[in-house]
């Protein structure tokens, strides 16, 4: 975790290194990029923000237009309003800021950077920073960093709802953060295995479209979302998602003219009024294309979701829909039981949401009157896929009970069932790998997806 985050536009990236030279060598850890990538430029931006205790941004003319800057400003600005982190700008032009760094910066108390010597501007950035730490001197390398303020309690988003009428016990699933890398990862592996797949379904269900408004209902990866679509079909694309660093990361990728994310939840008591504000502001009346990705199996009342949803659906709306239903899943040959034992986690894990979600999305958009629903998958099995394929659906339809049960261990360590499924995976896992592998082995997975017209 580094004390320092400095945002810049490359043009300034010798003022930059200068910069983190001086500071770490009076005892100030900085994050930078390039110097600090290591996994993704947009996750570890997030990560860094997320937990340093000052944001430096070296603000000259060829940044007024830098996005880049910009969504590092819009996510640093979060954690600056709850107490949390610093914002430090360092001015380097004498023309006015721009409308949108106006809006942030305004208020904050800056630093001159033109026509001073450079050594004098870090002389005083490292002054600010150590009155941040409660250091009055310049030098100081023994500051204790408090983390206070930065939410780090991920799994207390994890609740249980009953949902009245069905047999299952539903969640409410939000769990889920960026800073989960190995979960990241999972996601990013799920998204290219099954992109042929979707592009596909979407190349079909979009024929003939052009000037489309859409809308992504969650962008928990959003290039899962995206990736898969002809942009140029569309006018307009807004998003959202229930995790803030989620929709930045959105942002860092994909923001453009037609296209922006939000920080929004479906079932949150507002979110029709602010769906609204986000159509206004962005000129949409109603959408032509939805995306429903893992949504259904998140949401504690789906239909509820979904009425919200029509009322902004244009006449022939298409909608695409990804979920899951593990009823599908089967295993051949299983000669020691280990699928068969594996699958019985699926059940009992208490942050993997609804499982049985897939095959309910028949029902739920014949209640609100679709015209056309067609399912393109009913599981997506292995016989068809090469190594490296099979690899990633291994990974991705297997991958998360290991690390979903280390993370309910880890909030309850008086849970011995998790314990034990923990155990069991660290002693079959890769057994499990071995026997998936075989060119014998037969595997369907439990990937549901979904075209809709209404």
């Amino acid at each position: 975790m580094a004390d320092v985050f400095i945002s810049y536009q490359h043009d300034s990236i010798d003022k930059v290194v200068e910069l983190a030279e001086y500071l770490e060598n009076n005892g100030r850890k900085c994050w930078y990029a390039p110097r600090d990538v290591s996994f993704s430029y947009a996750s570890d931006i997030v990560d860094a923000i997320s937990t340093c205790r000052v944001f430096v941004v070296l603000i000259d003319d060829n940044c007024f237009n830098s996005v880049h800057v910009l969504n590092e400003i819009e996510q640093a600005y979060k954690y600056f309003s709850r107490h949390s982190c610093m914002i430090l700008p360092v001015i380097f032009t004498q023309n006015p800021l721009s409308k949108e760094l106006n809006y942030y910066l305004s208020r904050i108390q800056f630093i001159i950077g033109y026509d001073r010597q450079f050594f004098e501007v870090k002389s005083e950035i490292l002054a600010k920073i150590n009155l941040c730490f409660g250091c009055s001197t310049g030098v100081n390398n023994s500051v204790n960093i408090d983390e206070a303020g930065i939410n780090n309690a991920v799994y207390n988003k994890v609740q249980q709802f009953n949902n009245g009428g069905e047999e299952e016990v539903r969640l409410a699933n939000r769990y889920y953060d960026v800073d989960d890398r190995y979960e990241k990862r999972r996601l990013r592996t799920e998204a290219e295995l099954l992109l042929p797949f979707e592009k596909k379904a979407c190349d079909e269900l979009l024929e003939g479209k052009e000037h489309m408004k859409g809308l992504i209902v969650t962008c928990m990866y959003a290039h899962a979302n995206m990736d898969k679509l002809d942009l140029s079909k569309f006018d307009k694309i807004i998003g959202f998602c229930y995790n803030e660093k989620a929709v930045f990361e959105a942002n860092y990728d994909f923001k453009s003219d037609k296209c922006c994310f939000y920080n929004l939840d479906a079932e949150d008591s507002e979110f029709e009024d602010k769906l609204i504000g986000y159509m206004k502001a962005n000129e949409i009346d109603k959408f032509d294309y939805m995306d429903i990705t893992m949504g259904f199996l998140d949401w504690k009342k789906p239909f509820n979701v979904l009425k919200i949803l029509k009322r902004y659906m244009n006449k022939d709306c298409r909608i695409f829909v990804r979920d899951v239903d593990d009823g599908v899943v089967f295993a051949y040959p299983d000669k020691d039981g280990l699928f068969k034992q594996f699958k019985k986690f699926y059940v009992v894990n208490p942050i993997a949401g609804f499982r049985s979600s897939g095959r309910r999305i028949f029902g739920y958009f014949q209640k609100i009157k679709a015209r056309e629903i067609k399912l393109v998958h009913s599981g997506i099995d292995i016989s068809d896929l090469d190594y490296e394929q099979k690899e990633k659906m291994f990974f991705s339809y297997f991958g998360f009970i290991p690390n979903d049960f280390r993370i309910c261990y880890n909030e309850d360590p008086t849970k011995e069932e998790y314990k034990k499924i923990i155990e069991w995976c660290d002693l079959y896992y890769d057994d499990l790998e071995e026997a998936f592998m075989d060119n014998d082995f037969f595997y369907n997975s439990g990937y549901f997806i979904y075209t809709i017209k209404m």
